[in-house]
């Protein structure tokens, strides 16, 4: 089930959507990252590979796709870009539609990027320039202006040098950081991609998240951590590791690509920049049986959220100091939630399904200005336990919206 289907279904239950123009200009961002291992056509050593990793995209629904290895996506190529948008958006009809553009980066290993938010501007990098050095990349970076409603947001895409070429990543690391000192301050950026280099959080002396070097992880003096070191040095956050700080989150090799029985790195990321207005509230690899034969590396997905745009600035204060918890999740049995206000008033929390029915009303009236804890013990409004899935648990006063998505796995 999609989380965006969770966190945008609520056109007439929320009254937060209307038509599909607004609701491209909703609270939440989704967005994925997928390296799709040569254009995602059947390919050594997946011939008999399909339409999986598309099946993985239309899994989550995302508003914004990093696409790395597009293959033949080019329109004097086979054009394949044109197909898969018009997949996606056959598969989606009462969403915005998307529009997708392919960065040529001369080689076998095309960027693209395919968003249903508005796109007012795009370019492709297969140099920059550093002072008085030109550093070529490899396979190309993008970037990408969006227009989320008031607001201009930036995602950029890279796909870094592979193999054992740990400083000329770091190169392009520093290529990077100047194409982000050519944008306007203050705006949010996303980066996201196939780094081919690991998090120096991961491979950090003690880590408790190393690649899995016993099973064939190249060491990290190989493969290096620049590219996401220098742009943690820079503020900016990795989804994955800020929500799963103990976890894994192994990207590559999947599977079916693996002999040996699964991912043994983690080289694929995405980050947001400091001091962004937007609030991470999800993250996750796709490391399911889906992803297995999708490609040679399973996709990185993250759900952001803010103060819709529209807000008044008092208004856009209070809905950013009010806090929504909930533990554990995904979870089998009771979810433990604490809600924070920011001021008295009428206030509701509600569990919803995928499809906008009501599942079940946690509190509905006035809550004092304050933290408030509150359970869910997974049942629905006649006490019936509900099907694992997806849920979303809404918080709504005058002050706005609070939405956290729960993955129920069923009964313990």
């Amino acid at each position: 089930m999609s989380v965006r289907a969770i966190l945008g279904l609520f056109g007439s239950v929320c009254m937060l959507v209307g038509s599909p123009a607004a609701h491209a200009e909703s609270d939440t961002l989704d967005i994925l990252t997928y390296n799709i291992y040569w254009g995602g056509q059947p390919h050594d050593p997946i011939f008999e590979r399909g339409d999986e990793w598309l099946a993985v995209i239309k899994s989550r629904n995302p508003d914004v796709i990093l696409i790395q290895e597009a293959n033949g996506w080019l329109g004097d190529d086979l054009n394949l870009i044109a197909a898969y948008v018009d997949s996606l958006n056959n598969a989606f009809p009462e969403d915005p539609p998307y529009e997708g553009l392919v960065g040529d980066a001369r080689s076998r290993f095309d960027l693209a990027l395919i968003s249903r938010i508005p796109i007012v501007d795009f370019e492709t990098f297969t140099s920059v320039d550093i002072g008085r050095e030109t550093v070529a990349i490899a396979h190309a970076f993008i970037h990408a202006t969006l227009k989320q409603g008031s607001e201009s947001v930036h995602v950029i895409g890279v796909h870094f040098k592979p193999g054992a070429y740990r400083w000329e990543r770091e190169r392009e690391a520093q290529a990077l950081l100047s194409i982000l000192d050519g944008l306007p301050q203050g705006e949010t950026v996303w980066i996201g991609g196939d780094f081919n280099s690991y998090s120096p959080v991961d491979c950090e002396p003690g880590s408790p998240t190393p690649p899995d070097y016993g099973a064939g992880a190249p060491p990290a003096e190989t493969k290096g951590w620049e590219p996401v070191g220098y742009l943690l040095d820079r503020g900016f956050s990795d989804a994955f590791r800020t929500l799963h700080p103990g976890e894994l989150g192994y990207t590559q090799s999947t599977e079916s690509f693996w002999p040996f029985g699964g991912p043994i790195q983690r080289v694929d990321f995405l980050l947001c920049s400091p001091d962004s207005p937007w609030d991470l509230i999800m993250a996750e690899t796709l490391a399911d049986s889906l992803g297995h034969i999708g490609s040679d590396h399973y996709a990185v997905h993250a759900v952001y959220t803010r103060a819709p745009s529209a807000c008044e600035p008092a208004c856009r204060d209070l809905t950013a100091s009010c806090r929504l918890h909930a533990w554990p999740n995904p979870t089998g049995g009771w979810v433990r939630i604490e809600c924070r206000l920011p001021q008295t008033g009428e206030s509701s929390l509600a569990v919803y399904a995928v499809d906008g029915r009501l599942v079940r009303r946690l509190f509905r009236g006035i809550w004092d200005a304050g933290t408030h804890p509150i359970g869910w013990d997974g049942c629905d409004m006649l006490g019936q336990e509900v099907p694992r899935g997806w849920y979303l648990l809404r918080l709504h006063g005058n002050w706005g919206d609070r939405k956290v998505p729960i993955l129920r796995l069923g009964p313990h």
